[in-house]
């Protein structure tokens, strides 16, 4: 790789950088290098990005810098230069200019030593460019260093490491590659995208970081993206990620009937545009129902995706409707158990004793402007008791059947359970169950026939449930043949 202009007289420093060129390829520099830094994506056709000028001086101080930048103008426009709030060069960074036009870049900067001088890794300007090439066309960066001064104007030994800036194909916002940016179809590609129900390719997935904010493909893009849709926001405009720490947090369990609701909290002061869940776990032991969203995100549009261990929950609104400021809860998911274990004969437990744990593994959320948000999650997760809260005997499935129906019941405590099936003068027809069974949900099939194993004739029938401490429960069971 070329290297610039080398000075080597003066104090020693060592210098450590890394270059980030593309999301497959990045190279490190050796000790005692400059480079520059860029973006993690290929730009696209008409954007705007930013380069940054780093190095590493480690105890050594810096006083002054000055380089050349030497790039092609057919392919990289450059906007501005700005410091990049290092200690001591919080001033303008000095651009001479006049041969950007051209391709050639000359900047640095120069502090007094009486102020507090950088020592360390710095990122000591941000250059912003805009990539104005043909799709795929490519810009070479040839950084030279000139000077690197210590506050008392010694010379600091320095390499520089030259990069490369490919356009991207797909232009900012044309996140489903059709050749048209910031669509109705490109914020459904992203949805899908964000779901795991598409994978999008790399020039995709730069032109889905619609924000500008260096990460593609996140529920702030999506934000952004409707924001422009509706004409909140301008494709050019950029959002800058907040430093606003929030908490994402899974509560205890509450019964409502056969399922659990469990409450995921995401508090924050401010209003917020989006968020996107990550969870843990097992599809053998657990079932998910369809997520409630809470009072502050009503108006709110609630979409997962299960894909074996993983459930993947989306908090979004097309029509700009956002999550209000508050500390309760985003939204409730209702789970219950379903583990299936064989007992004798017919009788089959549907849940387990054990208790199931289901984690938050990601959390992510944009503002009302589509501004990404970080947030932390609660190392706990959520402990699903398997045990059914009430003794319920459920309506049987199918209902009328022929010749076959299922009946399911819930025991909250371990007892002598019995259940029968009666015809409508009230004379037993059979007994089904009559045994001790531990607490559990169960399920039990009932082929139509006597005790005797004889088919009865169709009719109405009930199925009685009894065990010792609970009212009997009763369900009609409609038998067409």
């Amino acid at each position: 790789m070329k290297r610039g202009l080398v000075c080597r007289v003066g104090a020693t420093v060592a210098c450590a950088l890394a270059l980030a060129v593309a999301p497959a390829r990045r190279v490190n520099a050796a000790p005692g290098d400059v480079a520059l830094v860029l973006p993690n994506f290929e730009p696209a056709k008409g954007t705007p990005f930013d380069v940054g000028l780093k190095i590493d001086t480690g105890t050594t101080a810096l006083g002054g810098y000055e380089c050349v930048l030497q790039f092609d103008p057919a392919v990289l426009q450059f906007l501005s230069a700005t410091a990049a709030g290092a200690p001591g060069f919080s001033d303008p960074v000095r651009v001479a200019s006049a041969g950007a036009a051209t391709g050639y870049l000359r900047l640095g900067a120069y502090q007094r030593v009486s102020r507090t001088q950088p020592v360390g890794q710095n990122t000591l300007a941000t250059l912003h460019f805009k990539a104005i090439g043909l799709p795929g066309s490519s810009s070479g960066l040839d950084l030279s260093v000139l000077k690197l001064l210590t506050p008392e104007l010694d010379d600091v030994p320095s390499n520089a490491i030259d990069a490369a800036i490919v356009v991207n194909l797909l232009p900012l916002g044309d996140v489903n590659g059709d050749g048209v940016a910031n669509q109705v179809s490109d914020a459904v590609f992203l949805t899908q995208a964000l779901l795991g129900f598409q994978v999008l390719t790399a020039p995709e997935s730069s032109s889905s970081d619609i924000n500008g904010d260096g990460a593609p493909q996140t529920v702030a893009d999506l934000v952004f993206l409707v924001n422009v849709l509706l004409g909140l926001q301008t494709p050019i405009a950029k959002a800058t990620a907040s430093g606003t720490l929030l908490l994402a947090s899974l509560g205890g369990p509450q019964a409502e009937g056969d399922w659990l609701l469990v409450p995921v909290r995401l508090p924050s002061g401010e209003t917020l545009g989006g968020a996107l869940l990550r969870l843990a776990l097992d599809p053998g032991r657990l079932e998910i129902g369809t997520p409630r969203l809470g009072p502050r995100a009503a108006r709110m549009q609630v979409t997962t995706a299960q894909k074996g261990g993983e459930l993947i929950v989306l908090v979004a609104s097309p029509e700009g409707a956002r999550v209000a400021a508050g500390d309760s809860p985003l939204l409730w998911l209702p789970v219950r158990p379903t583990r299936v274990d064989a007992l004798a004969g017919d009788l089959t437990a549907m849940r387990s004793s054990a208790v199931t744990a289901l984690t938050l593994r990601v959390a992510d959320a944009a503002d009302a402007a589509g501004a990404r948000r970080v947030v932390d999650i609660a190392a706990d997760g959520a402990e699903i008791a398997a045990m059914p809260a009430r003794f319920a005997l459920h309506d049987n499935v199918p209902n009328p059947f022929n010749p076959r129906t299922e009946l399911r019941f819930d025991l909250p405590q371990a007892g002598r359970a019995r259940l029968a099936i009666y015809d409508v003068t009230g004379r037993r027809v059979c007994t089904l169950l009559d045994r001790e069974l531990p607490a559990g949900g169960y399920r039990l099939p009932w082929d139509g026939t006597d005790g005797r194993g004889i088919a009865v004739a169709s009719g109405v029938y009930h199925a009685r449930l009894e065990i010792a401490g609970q009212a009997p429960a009763t369900r009609k069971l409609v038998l067409v043949r």
